[in-house]
């Protein structure tokens, strides 16, 4: 997939309006590592439930719930480059 149809085809441009310097970043880079961190909580279900990742109900409704804290944040990254 090319890299302009994806989420990561948000006009670089727009990045440059944010304070590299902290003042105007801090939204963008929360929410940024808010879904790395949601990101790697799934890799470590998907790691304890190896090699078969059979998940029980309870590990089903976490990683549910884990991807929509990963999408949510994106969501506000999104908004906030877009800006």
């Amino acid at each position: 997939m090319p890299l302009t149809s994806s989420f990561l085809s948000i006009k670089i441009n727009n990045i440059k309006r944010l304070d590299y310097w902290g003042l105007g970043m801090d939204n963008a880079v929360d929410n940024l590592f808010e879904a790395l961190f949601a990101l790697t909580d799934l890799r470590v279900l998907l790691r304890e439930t190896a090699p078969l990742h059979k998940l029980s109900a309870e590990q089903q409704k976490q990683a549910r719930e884990t991807l929509a804290r990963a999408k949510a944040a994106l969501s506000k990254l999104e908004e906030e480059l877009q800006e």
